[in-house]
């Protein structure tokens, strides 16, 4: 099982954070790294379909924990077509945790495409 730290997530390639998600799929990654992998991605790419395409299935893990990773790794790259999947998550997940932040992708999303001034809600966004 592949052991990853903090220090060595945060300096990955987009590459490099994809085929370990990958391996992780596989079952040789901890599900505790495969969160951090997961966000880290969702972080460092800038690529919608590329993000969706890889995080996707750790929305079905076992692991509340990897499922919440992803989530988050998603939330800045949500497409219309993951939306109904993040919605039935919110609803219906055996983890409240997991529908918390479901929900709060979801209604990121919302808010974002809804203001006006994008400029000014990152101005005013909490640190």
């Amino acid at each position: 099982m592949n052991k990853y730290s903090g220090e060595h997530i945060a300096q990955m390639t987009e590459k490099e954070l994809i085929e370990a998600i990958k391996s992780g799929l596989s079952g040789f990654v901890e599900p505790c790294d495969l969160t951090f992998l997961a966000e880290a991605l969702g972080s460092v790419s800038k690529n919608d379909n590329l993000v969706c395409d890889t995080l996707m299935p750790l929305l079905s893990h076992l692991e509340a924990v990897v499922r919440e990773g992803a989530l988050y790794g998603l939330s800045g790259h949500l497409m219309e077509s993951a939306k109904d999947l993040v919605m039935e998550i919110a609803l219906e997940d055996s983890s409240l945790a997991v529908r918390k932040v479901a929900g709060d992708v979801l209604l990121g999303q919302l808010l974002w495409r809804q203001a006006p001034d994008k400029k000014q809600l990152l101005a005013t966004a909490p640190t």
